[in-house]
């Protein structure tokens, strides 16, 4: 006979006429997720212009030893593994691809460009919801990009180029919440100008201070949450 097998007692203290334990085998146990991504930008853009696109993710709820990004096309096959938000997508041509988050804890086979996504293999592994890119031909020789047009008659930046000061002005057709950020050459935010609710009938101003940044152009993007504005600004000393 034999006491103490039993479900929550300690396999040390088992008692008996006549028992031996074989060596034991580890188990590890992972539990990953690959969390949940969204965005407030604008997903459908413009590319060819030279203008950035970028597109800032958020991530939450995600669990594992490891974290990539994950950028696909249609068919999952693997575009770029990026570094992290925000992604400029402006060099990659037209078509459609998907954003994801990719967690894994152990070993992970398939995670390369090339390769495709629905391929992955590893001990541990989940990815997160994609959020969809499309990317659309811009119109030949344009400097600027109106996803929608009406909603903002007036936007302006003056002086443009500038040494380092310029006011922008905009006016909406709407009452509406209007975010103005501005944007380096690679698709850093360098500068919050706006972010509240606008008024019909009332023409907004803000200052832009360029005073401390390097000399180049820069992306103004005027937006409501849906529909999209870019004007570029020079930076010349």
């Amino acid at each position: 006979e034999i006491e103490g097998a039993e479900v929550g007692l300690n396999a040390n203290d088992l008692m008996g006429d006549c028992f031996e334990l074989s060596n034991p085998v580890p188990v590890t146990e992972y539990f990953t997720d690959g969390g949940e991504i969204s965005t407030d930008d604008e997903t459908t853009i413009c590319v060819g212009d030279g203008i950035p696109d970028p597109i800032d993710v958020t991530l939450v709820g995600d669990q594992g030893q490891n974290t990539a990004w994950v950028i696909t096309d249609a068919e999952l096959n693997i575009l770029d593994l990026p570094a992290g938000p925000p992604f400029d997508l402006e060099g990659a041509g037209t078509g459609v691809c998907l954003i994801w988050n990719l967690s894994w804890s152990g070993n992970l086979e398939g995670a390369q460009i090339g390769a495709n996504a629905g391929d992955l293999s590893g001990d541990c592994f989940d990815l997160s919801n994609s959020i969809e890119v499309i990317r659309e031909e811009c119109p030949a020789n344009a400097t600027s990009y109106e996803l929608q047009t009406g909603w903002a008659p007036l936007f302006s930046v003056a002086p443009n180029p500038t040494a380092g000061f310029s006011q922008i002005t905009f006016e909406t057709n709407e009452d509406v919440r209007v975010t103005i950020e501005v944007y380096d050459i690679s698709g850093r935010s360098v500068q919050s100008l706006f972010n509240q609710e606008a008024l019909t009938g009332q023409t907004y101003r803000m200052e832009f201070d360029g005073e401390g940044l390097p000399n180049g152009v820069y992306l103004v993007r005027l937006t409501n949450g849906i529909e999209t504005r870019f004007s570029k600004i020079l930076i010349a000393r």
